[in-house]
């Protein structure tokens, strides 16, 4: 299985979805259902990063 590349929204670099992952202290299988459901960017990590952010 050849990995898969998207965009970090928090920083705009293309990263694997195992490298945003580790990044966001989210689990990867939690990263690669979202992603195969559509929710790409912002909305993959929507929950995360919205915590992130409030404690900012």
């Amino acid at each position: 299985m050849s990995a898969i590349y998207t965009k970090d929204p928090a920083t705009g670099e293309r990263v694997t979805l195992s490298e945003l992952a580790k990044r966001h202290g989210v689990h990867v299988s939690t990263i690669s259902r979202r992603y195969s459901e559509g929710k790409r960017g912002r909305r993959s990590l929507s929950k995360w990063i919205c915590k992130r952010t409030s404690l900012s």
